[in-house]
């Protein structure tokens, strides 16, 4: 339904609009573009700098020790439940 509708509005934006129209359409897209690849870079910006300061703490677990902790974690809950 929605990819019906982003179709609809493409035509109407490519056979209706004027040129100084669809100039603005454009530019409001990739406008709406920018601010959400900028936000999405900052987010992994963030968590990169996360992770910098958890390896600098010493909070971090090898494979081994990340399965061992989730199995304790689900016996845990098993053993909880039973």
């Amino acid at each position: 339904m929605a990819q019906e509708t982003l179709n609809g509005l493409l035509q109407y934006v490519l056979v209706t609009l004027p040129l100084e129209d669809k100039v603005w359409f454009v530019q409001q897209m990739e406008a709406d573009i920018r601010q959400r690849q900028n936000a999405e870079d900052e987010y992994l910006r963030q968590a990169l700098e996360h992770s910098r300061q958890d390896i600098a703490a010493g909070r971090v677990y090898t494979q081994e020790q990340a399965h061992q902790m989730m199995d304790e974690f689900v016996k845990d809950k098993i053993q909880s439940v039973a």
